[in-house]
């Protein structure tokens, strides 16, 4: 069995590429159709709601030292 590529356009299927043989039988398989998903373009007051939203999640303080005490801990944990 030989793969190749091709396009389908108004009832006709173009193979693209160098065939070792001369004529054959083939069998076409149309990949399934994906729906188009519609995209919204959004408002200014929306996008400002959603950077305030996410925003705020990473603002956090890192305490490095407490950090480092916890992953200690952890890995000290999972060895008994």
């Amino acid at each position: 069995m030989l793969a190749v590529k091709g396009l389908y356009h108004n009832g006709q299927v173009t193979l693209k590429g160098k065939f070792p043989m001369k004529s054959a039988e083939v069998i076409v398989v149309f990949p399934d159709m994906e729906e188009e998903v519609e995209r919204t373009e959004l408002t200014t007051e929306k996008k400002r709601e959603l950077f305030e939203e996410f925003s705020g999640s990473v603002s956090r303080v890192i305490d490095i030292k407490a950090e480092k005490m916890e992953a200690l801990d952890e890995k000290y944990e999972s060895i008994n």
